[in-house]
């Protein structure tokens, strides 16, 4: 899928505008170690569960007021093969709109599957901790 075509799927299933996400058809752990404080998701563009995990997940930042302080980037998961073979990652990316929640260049939690409930929780734990 081209790179127009990938970005107009995150554009259809996102629930927050493209202004706030940063879309990257390809990534290096250095995506992952440039991060300050946010998220990021995986998305496999060829899988329809995928795209409703995506759809959900970003409904859930729209709705919190404090994730508005979040980088929410989003990496096309055939455009990865480094992140893959990250520690934190190895084995555990499936094309299920995987999320790594990222604070000062660390991965510091995940949701490897989909799952809304383990998603907010993660969240509020990751949200509460950089409070405290």
């Amino acid at each position: 899928m081209e790179e127009e075509a990938q970005l107009a799927v995150v554009a259809k299933y996102s629930a927050l505008p493209l202004d706030r996400l940063k879309y990257l058809p390809r990534a290096t752990a250095d995506t992952i170690h440039q991060t300050t404080f946010g998220v990021v998701m995986i998305l496999a563009f060829w899988s329809g569960p995928a795209a409703m995990a995506f759809r959900k997940y970003t409904s859930i930042l729209a709705s919190m007021p404090q994730a508005a302080e979040l980088d929410v980037t989003v990496v096309n998961t055939d455009g990865i093969p480094e992140l893959y073979n990250l520690p934190e990652l190895r084995g555990r990316i499936t094309g299920s709109c995987e999320v790594v929640f990222v604070r000062a260049g660390v991965i510091i939690d995940s949701v490897v599957r989909y799952d809304e409930e383990a998603f907010k929780v993660a969240l509020d734990r990751f949200l509460e901790s950089h409070h405290a």
